[in-house]
C-alpha cells in the first residue's frame, strides 16, 4: 500500500471526489468513484469514474482491485 501511494502521489498533483456510493457485506465492499484527476507531469485534469472491489478482515484491507472506466483518458492525461 505504500508503494501505490508513493507511486500514485509521483502521479498526480491532485485528486478531487466528485461522488462516491458503498455497497457491501461485511468482508467483501464495492465503491464507485467519479473523481478528478490532475496530472503532476503535464498538469491536466481528467475526470473518470473507477470501480473498487475491496476485500477486508478484522477491520483491515487485505486487497484493493481498482477498475478505471476510461484508461486511455487516465495515459492521455499523464502522457507529455
Amino acid at each position: 500500500m505504500e508503494r501505490f501511494l508513493a507511486t500514485f502521489s509521483e502521479t498526480w498533483e491532485s485528486m478531487e471526489f466528485l461522488e462516491q456510493d458503498h455497497w457491501g457485506n461485511g468482508d467483501t465492499l464495492v465503491v464507485s468513484n467519479r473523481v478528478r484527476f490532475r496530472a503532476r507531469a503535464t498538469g491536466r485534469d481528467v475526470e473518470t469514474s473507477i470501480v473498487q472491489l475491496i476485500k477486508v478482515r478484522n477491520g483491515r484491507m487485505l486487497e484493493c482491485r481498482p477498475y478505471y472506466w476510461d484508461p486511455a483518458a487516465i495515459t492521455a492525461a499523464c502522457t507529455l
